[in-house]
Parts: structure tokens; sequence; C-alpha cells
């Protein structure tokens, strides 16, 4: 290849670049050619600076079309409301009837019965990486991990 310093220092200066056409308009491109012009290609690299003031008089920039409007809401949750105040009321009941069904069940079990129940609750908590031994647990059923806290 040529020396292009004197013409690579002009377009670094100046800006002025030549590009060579063929008779077709095609930008002539040639490795082994010894001008500048047939060796490099020069692609500007220009920053936008927009003007916002100017982009608003022609285009509304707010979101329209994703924001959910206050009456649909309200309707959603005014019908959404009733099922979830049934669901609580199903869920304190069931919970009521277990709280019952434990109670009677601990009362008929034999202390035996009860430290087998621990024993293979426990072994499962700490096949499950919940702890390493039974002081990592609570004494009483459902024998949860203790937290860092109440250790």
């Amino acid at each position: 290849m040529g020396n292009f310093s004197k013409e690579i220092n002009d377009f670094q200066r100046n800006g002025t670049y030549n590009y060579n056409f063929d008779e077709g308009g095609n930008l002539i491109f040639n490795t082994s050619s010894l001008q500048f012009e047939q060796n490099y290609i020069s692609i500007p690299l220009i920053n936008c600076n927009y003007d916002n003031t100017k982009i608003l008089s022609f285009y509304n920039l707010d979101f329209k079309e994703f924001i959910p409007t206050v009456s649909i809401t309200s309707q959603v949750t005014q019908s959404v409301s009733p099922e979830i105040t049934q669901l609580t009321q199903e869920n304190q009941d069931l919970k009521d009837k277990l709280l019952v069904l434990t109670e009677t069940s601990d009362a008929n079990i034999t202390d035996s019965e009860r430290l087998a129940i621990k024993q293979i609750i426990l072994d499962l908590r700490i096949s499950l990486k919940q702890g390493i031994a039974e002081r990592d647990f609570s004494t009483t059923f459902p024998y949860l991990p203790l937290t860092k806290n109440t250790r």
C-alpha cells in the first residue's frame, strides 16, 4: 500500500474526502490501489440533538394506551370484593375446624405416639435441610425451624 499520510491528515483537518465512483455510480473500493480514495471509506458519525419542543409540536408523547381508567379498576374491585369476602370467611372456617380437630386429636393421643410423630416430622425437616439437629426446631407442633432471633 502507498503512503496515505497526506490524504489522512487532509481528511482529519479539513474533512475533505473525494470518493471515486465508476460510470455506474458504484463506489470504487480497491485495497491494492495506490489511491487513498479507493482504500478507505469515510462514515460520518453524527450525534443528533433533537429539539423536544419541535417534536412535541407534532406528536403527543404521553402514553394513553396502557393506562387503566378509574372506572374499570373500580368495577373490577366491586365485582371481586364479594368473592374475596367469601374466600376469607371460608378460610377462617377451615382454620377453626383444623384447630378443633387438632385439639381433639391431641387429647386422644399417647405420649409415645406424640414422640413418634415428632421424630418423623423432624427427620423429614432435617432431610429437607431446614436444620441439622433437633435443637434447630421448635419444641411445639408443627416443629418449625428456629430463626436466628429465636435460637
